[in-house]
């Protein structure tokens, strides 16, 4: 969608948070179904596919790896976003944002920020201070790129995550040159228990307007909302890493907990 929603579009959006009823039936607490498959990728060592019920959002996620250098003891993650239709005007009017950097680049420093810095990547380190592995994240969505996709496409980052596969190697000292030489041992994978390996944290996106809380936001929602939350959630031991109030402002201390309830209990939903 590349236009702001009219006037009267927001005020029926707002009426329908404070009466607990969206546009599309769902509760302020309600998140949207939808449907992820893995290994959609064939060439990729990780894949995934999302896709919403309505088939508004779809999202391809693929992964592909190398072995590259390191100075400490973790591996690396890059990513990249694409879409098929790039938005005709960013409609993000938030006060940090410059207004020469498009949506796609915003969305890939978030990511960054909430998703690939909060994963452990000490599992990928193959020779410390050597040698790791590189995780080569490809993100490709369908559809026009909206920041209200943010936590779709962490979804489909983690599930290509649980995807992953990578070959196995075999790793010898030679003597001459001093140096670690690593083999790979050609049609042999080795998976990751991702729970103990990475510990990928959840991210939500939750919207404010008066009081009022409400989670997994459409797009026109997310321009409809006061104020917008960015939350991390690490789901494995049940707390809360981060809570980022995007645009101007601070978080309000008599919300914080609130937020944090609400956030954590969307999160173990799905």
């Amino acid at each position: 969608m590349n236009t702001k929603s009219s006037p009267g579009q927001i005020e029926f959006i707002r009426d329908g948070f404070k009466i607990n009823i969206r546009g599309d039936g769902r509760k302020n607490d309600q998140s949207r179904e939808y449907l992820i498959q893995t290994g959609q990728l064939k060439q990729a060592n990780g894949s995934s596919f999302i896709s919403l019920n309505d088939n508004s959002v779809n999202i391809y996620t693929g992964i592909k790896v190398e072995i590259g250098e390191t100075d400490n003891d973790e591996g690396k993650i890059i990513l990249k976003i694409e879409s098929a239709q790039r938005t005709e005007q960013n409609r993000d009017q938030e006060n940090h944002i410059n207004s020469d950097k498009n949506t796609l680049i915003y969305l890939e420093a978030l990511l960054n920020k909430y998703l690939i810095q909060n994963i452990c990547k000490k599992s990928l380190c193959i020779v410390e201070k050597k040698k790791c592995w590189i995780l080569n994240i490809d993100v490709f969505i369908l559809e026009s790129v909206e920041i209200a996709y943010l936590n779709l496409m962490a979804a489909g980052i983690n599930a290509a995550l649980e995807d992953l596969v990578l070959p196995k190697i075999s790793i010898t000292h030679n003597n001459l040159t001093n140096e670690d030489e690593i083999t790979l041992i050609e049609e042999q994978f080795q998976s990751f228990s991702i729970s103990r390996d990475f510990k990928m944290p959840k991210i939500l996106l939750i919207g404010q307007i008066d009081r009022i809380l409400v989670g997994d936001l459409t797009v026109d929602e997310y321009y409809s909302v006061e104020n917008k939350y960015i939350v991390v959630v690490d789901v494995y031991e049940n707390k809360i890493i981060s809570i980022k109030k995007t645009g101007s402002g601070f978080l309000p201390p008599e919300d914080y907990a609130k937020i944090v309830q609400f956030a954590l209990s969307s999160a173990l939903k799905k």
